[in-house]
C-alpha cells in the first residue's frame, strides 16, 4: 500500500512538471493554413478544409466529406465549428458543418429548413433552429423578394 502512495505522489508530480496532459488535437498548421487529419482505411490523410464539403458528428467522432470519400477524425462538431467559423463552415444542424464553397444550389424545404445539393451531388438538409444563421451568409430569400416586387 505504501507503495502505491508513492508511486502515485510520483506520478503527480511528474505531470504537474510537464503541464496538464491536453487531448492530442486533429488538426495541423502547415505552411500558413490548417489542415484536418482524417482517417480512412486505418490511414491518417491530412484534408484541406477548403476541400471539405460538409462535417457530420457521429458519436464521439466526426466523419468529414470530401471528394466522394468519408474520413473520421475523434473530434467534436461543436469544436470545429468554432475552429473552421473563418474558413466558409456554418452549422446548419446541431451534427452538421456545411461548406458554404461547396454549395451548388439550395431549395427552401419548409417551415425555415433549407435542402442544399453540394457540388458532388449529395444533398444536406438543415435544421429550423440554425435559419437565422444560415439566412445571415446566405440571404436565400432576397430572390423571391425581388421577383415579387
Amino acid at each position: 500500500m505504501r507503495s502505491a502512495e508513492r508511486h502515485a505522489g510520483r506520478a503527480v508530480e511528474t505531470v504537474g512538471r510537464r503541464g496538464a496532459a491536453s487531448p492530442p488535437s486533429t488538426e495541423v498548421e502547415w505552411v500558413g493554413f490548417r489542415l484536418l487529419i482524417g482517417e480512412r482505411d486505418h490511414r491518417l490523410y491530412p484534408l484541406n478544409p477548403a476541400k471539405i464539403e460538409y462535417i457530420e458528428a457521429r458519436g464521439n467522432y466526426v466523419a468529414l466529406h470530401a471528394d466522394g470519400l468519408e474520413f473520421l477524425s475523434r473530434d467534436s462538431i461543436s469544436r470545429l465549428s468554432r475552429v473552421l467559423a473563418n474558413s466558409s463552415f456554418i452549422r446548419i444542424q446541431r451534427a452538421v458543418l456545411l461548406n458554404l464553397r461547396s454549395i451548388q444550389y439550395a431549395q427552401p424545404a419548409g417551415r425555415g429548413r433549407y435542402d442544399f445539393t453540394l457540388s458532388s451531388g449529395e444533398r444536406v438538409c438543415s435544421g429550423t433552429r440554425y435559419r437565422g444563421e444560415i439566412l445571415r451568409v446566405l440571404p436565400l430569400t432576397s430572390a423571391r423578394r425581388l421577383r415579387g416586387s
